[in-house]
C-alpha cells in the first residue's frame, strides 16, 4: 500500500483503530533497536519484572478484541506467540540483548478457553 492511499484506507476507522495503527506504525520503526517490538506491540505484551524470590520473570498480555477468533476466545496462535516471546525476553534478560536465539520446538497443549483479560506466564 503507498503513501498515498494510506489515508483512504483509514476513512472511517473509529479513534481507537487509528490509534492502534499508530502504535503498530511505531513498533515497526523500533525494530532496528527491539527486534521483538512489532510482536510485542501486536500482542499487547508487557513486561511486569522479575521476581527475585521465586526466581521467576513475569509477563502480561492484554487480550484485545481483534486477537479473539469466532467464538470470541484467544486465538490459540496468539497465546502460543506470546508464550514464545516470554521465553526470548526472560533470555534477553539472562543473557543480554546481544544473545541470539530462536524457537526450534514449541508445544503448547490448551486445557481450557482463555476467557480472563490478561494472561500471566511465569518461564522456570
Amino acid at each position: 500500500m503507498l503513501p498515498e492511499t494510506l489515508q483512504q484506507e483509514m476513512e472511517g476507522l473509529n479513534v481507537d483503530e487509528i490509534k492502534t495503527i499508530d502504535k503498530l506504525v511505531k513498533a515497526l520503526k523500533q525494530l532496528s533497536v527491539d527486534p521483538l517490538a512489532f510482536i510485542e506491540e501486536v500482542i499487547n505484551f508487557q513486561e511486569l519484572g522479575n521476581d527475585t524470590s521465586q526466581d521467576v520473570y513475569i509477563y502480561r498480555m492484554r487480550i484485545a478484541e481483534e486477537l479473539k477468533n469466532n467464538y470470541k476466545i484467544l486465538h490459540g496462535g496468539i497465546t502460543s506467540t506470546f508464550i514464545d516471546t516470554a521465553m526470548a525476553k526472560t533470555i534477553f534478560q539472562m543473557e543480554g540483548t546481544d544473545a541470539r536465539i530462536v524457537t526450534l520446538d514449541l508445544h503448547v497443549h490448551f486445557a481450557a478457553p482463555q476467557k480472563k483479560a490478561g494472561l500471566r506466564l511465569k518461564p522456570k
